[in-house]
């Protein structure tokens, strides 16, 4: 059945004034919406408010120049509005709906609007801005743009994405080429003012005083390491269930990967294991926020304090979650992150960023991301081509838009599948440690039957992921180090048994529930 979907004054406005920041987007999905069959409503008892703010906002824009028209204020809205209600059908409000109002309810225009929406045939929907928009009516649902966008359905109902970056792509398409065009009028194609704006807008998010964007979350790790001088033979600790750029940087600088075992839970570095590794040859430790969530830098770092080492935080996985209420980025010296199109927040390539408290570090960093040069053709000190190209941040800088609002549905999904899969006995779901939370770059399960697990699915039609599969102190990259099977049964165990679902800001319910259906529930 078509969805009905009611609009809030504040969607009205955006359609109508073309507010940004996303006013073409929503132009776009309300466009995309009707065509695939929505009905689209406006309850009466909008209409005094909703003309009222819309003639006034009319003027102001007619005032400010923003707005050309020959005519007065007042028939241009009414023109205006007059189009759009063609377009949408009007919601009658019933006199009696009154008294079905809560007397505590705090909106009583949000309540009328609820209960009139209820007596549409379901599914029902209000689209609006507001957070706390409380329909009253339990069979009306209340969504923002992104779930509006997630009624879009599908061109084949069957087929589920192991991570939907279309659907991402169609909220935002409109103002992605709007900064790409940009971008490609002035020519700035290196360092150009997008990057300046990115790393401002990283630095308020993550609350670090310096972000340093670079080419990509390996060259993130590798400019961090040089940072901090380290050398060959110099040891850095990390782990060995994560993707092989971790301790790849490491060998690299000829430095020697010293590997600690991982949680059975979360994935992440064990802290118990961690002060035995310390030699008087340590000069970092590199713990990597798996799969969405922090590593426990508190007390990784407690143990990296009394023995004065640094500690680099690979957030590629986790950017976004927070550890003791701050976020990815911001627990340790260095925090360093990827925008590899797939991660929690992607661009359409490579790209990375650096975080750091430290001037003195961060004016490193800078020299190192450009060749080691601190002016023009002069270089102090021997650097890499690091940069992040201008049309990445141009496209970061859109996407970031809505990186908060994916957040919190990444953590709605990953709630959900915890929900749906509590019963089947055959998997162990992940584990989200107390004082985190997760961006769920992944949703990983163990289960001991993987390769039948995966078949099963597949015949269902549902893509799935074993990552790291090989721990890495077995890679044969890393045999010279002179690890042995049996040395991490922890991380060993995990790489034969994990497998990541399906994952994304925009998995529905009923995709959930088809992937839940294939796991057998106890009885």
């Amino acid at each position: 059945m078509n969805p009905s979907i009611v609009m809030d004054v504040s969607i009205v406005l955006d359609l109508l004034l073309k507010r940004p920041p996303a006013a073409s987007a929503k132009a776009t999905l309300f466009s995309q919406l009707k065509q695939s069959g929505a009905i689209f409503y406006v309850a009466t008892c909008s209409l005094p408010s909703l003309e009222y703010i819309h003639q006034r906002e009319v003027a102001r824009l007619i005032r400010e120049g923003c707005l050309k028209t020959d005519i007065s204020a007042r028939i241009f809205a009414k023109k205006q509005l007059d189009t759009f209600f063609g377009q949408v059908q009007i919601l009658s409000s019933p006199g009696y709906i009154w008294k079905d109002i809560p007397p505590d309810h705090t909106d009583r225009e949000d309540a009328m609007i609820g209960l009139s929406a209820s007596a549409l045939p379901e599914p029902v929907y209000i689209w609006t801005n507001d957070r706390e928009f409380d329909p009253v009516s339990k069979n009306v649902h209340v969504i923002n743009d992104i779930y509006a966008a997630n009624l879009l359905s599908k061109s084949d109902s069957d087929t589920i994405s192991f991570i939907d970056l279309n659907l991402q792509q169609s909220i935002i398409r409109n103002p992605i080429e709007k900064s790409i065009f940009t971008v490609l009028r002035h020519g700035q194609y290196i360092m150009g003012k997008e990057i300046g704006e990115l790393e401002s807008q990283l630095q308020e998010y993550t609350e670090v005083k310096h972000c340093i964007t670079c080419s990509s979350g390996t060259d993130a790790l590798l400019m961090a390491l040089m940072a901090l001088d380290i050398a060959p033979d110099d040891e850095v600790i990390t782990v060995p269930y994560t993707w092989i750029s971790t301790a790849e940087v490491i060998a690299l600088l000829h430095a020697k990967p010293v590997f600690v075992d991982i949680l059975p839970d979360t994935f992440n570095m064990d802290p118990e294991r961690l002060e035995s590794a310390i030699t008087p040859r340590t000069r970092a430790i590199i713990p990597v926020g798996i799969y969405g969530q922090c590593a426990d830098m508190t007390r990784i770092n407690a143990i990296a304090n009394r023995h004065n080492i640094p500690v680099i935080e690979d957030a590629a996985q986790c950017f976004g979650a927070t550890h003791n209420g701050k976020k990815a980025c911001n627990q340790s010296i260095i925090g360093c992150t990827s925008f590899f199109p797939t991660k929690p927040l992607g661009c359409y390539g490579d790209g990375g960023a650096i975080f750091t408290h430290d001037d003195t570090i961060a004016e490193k960093l800078r020299q190192i991301r450009i060749h080691g040069q601190k002016i023009k053709h002069q270089h102090p000190l021997i650097g890499i081509n690091g940069r992040l190209d201008t049309l990445q941040a141009a496209i970061l800088l859109e996407k970031f838009r809505i990186f908060p609002q994916e957040c919190e549905l990444r953590a709605t999904v990953g709630n959900r599948y915890s929900e749906l899969l509590s019963s089947a006995y055959e998997i162990r779901t992940p584990v989200i440690s107390e004082g985190n939370t997760s961006v769920y770059a992944q949703y990983t399960i163990l289960t001991p039957d993987r390769d039948e697990v995966i078949n099963r699915l597949k015949s269902n039609k549902i893509p799935s992921v074993a990552y790291y599969t090989a721990p890495l102190h077995l890679q044969g990259a890393f045999l010279y180090l002179g690890y042995k099977s049996g040395d991490f049964p922890v991380a060993e165990q995990v790489s034969a048994q994990c497998l990541s679902l399906p994952m994304s800001p925009y998995l529905t319910e009923a995709e959930q529930e088809k992937v839940a259906s294939v796991f057998s529930q106890k009885q």
